[in-house]
């Protein structure tokens, strides 16, 4: 297996190999509002997501005066905000596609993701005030934590499977494997694929930080922290991520950083699924 010393971070996320759909959904998530154009390109590829957006275009409380099959007409009826979480789906499904001959179990993946978006956004309403974490951000964030694996997974030279076989027999968390075989994690790379292009420093330090949340810049610490508790206690619910290992451990120190008193994962658990 080649060590990533011999492979520049810069040179690894330009990679030509890397799927189109991985490139494509890092490159519109940094634009702040997305050409409907870009959009429909993207959904008419995907016969799940384009059922989807009629489904939502002509719900009851859209009141269309017609069935609307149009994706080009359908886009701005529903507006950016639904728009944004059809299209990560979307290029999602068309990732699993390339995932079919290697070591993931794409469908369980595919069901963390978007547990894990529904639990940072009720971790969200139950720790912090309304206004302090704008919850698009937030469930970027999410949609966008694993892009790091997808990008050594699908790096041939890498060897990344074997790396995920060993986190399944062993007790070792992820990024520890990682980077004792590849002298760096799947966080550093997905934070510098973001970087790469042009997204927000919360963004990057998400992910970053999204396992050592007590190194995050104090600013970015809300989002850091949201990401990091969404992910073990969706976790402790479901048993995966699809590419195996052990839960992401829990930083001890994280509540009291965040000033919170007197809670334990444990408790806020059974806060957010009662």
């Amino acid at each position: 297996m080649k060590s990533l010393q011999s492979h520049p971070l810069r040179a690894l996320i330009n990679d030509s190999s890397l799927p189109s759909a991985i490139r494509e959904l890092v490159q519109l998530s940094a634009i702040p509002m997305i050409p409907v154009e870009r959009s429909a390109a993207v959904l008419e590829r995907d016969p799940v997501g384009r059922r989807e957006l009629f489904r939502l275009t002509n719900s009851v409380t859209m009141a269309p005066r017609a069935d609307v099959r149009d994706v080009k007409l359908a886009i701005p009826m529903i507006g950016e905000r639904k728009v944004r979480p059809l299209l990560w789906s979307s290029l999602y499904r068309q990732i699993e596609e390339e995932l079919e001959d290697l070591a993931v179990d794409a469908e369980a993946w595919l069901e963390h993701l978007p547990a894990t978006v529904s639990m940072a956004t009720r971790l969200h309403d139950r720790l912090f005030p309304k206004g302090l974490i704008e919850e698009t951000e937030l469930e970027m964030a999410v949609w966008l934590s694993d892009i790091g694996k997808l990008v050594l997974l699908f790096h041939a030279d890498l060897d990344y499977e074997r790396v995920l076989g060993r986190a399944r027999v062993t007790e070792q968390p992820l990024c520890q494997i990682e980077a004792e075989l590849l002298g760096l994690t799947h966080a550093e790379v997905g934070a510098e694929l973001l970087a790469s292009e042009g997204h927000s420093p919360r963004l990057i330090a998400c992910l970053r930080h999204r396992y050592t949340p007590h190194e995050s810049p104090i600013q970015h610490l809300p989002y850091v922290a949201m990401l990091h508790l969404a992910d073990v206690l969706t976790w402790r619910q479901s048993g995966g991520d699809g590419f195996g290992g052990i839960a992401p451990p829990f930083e001890p120190r994280l509540f009291e950083r965040l000033g919170i008193q007197g809670e334990s994962l444990d408790r806020l658990l059974m806060k957010l699924t009662r």
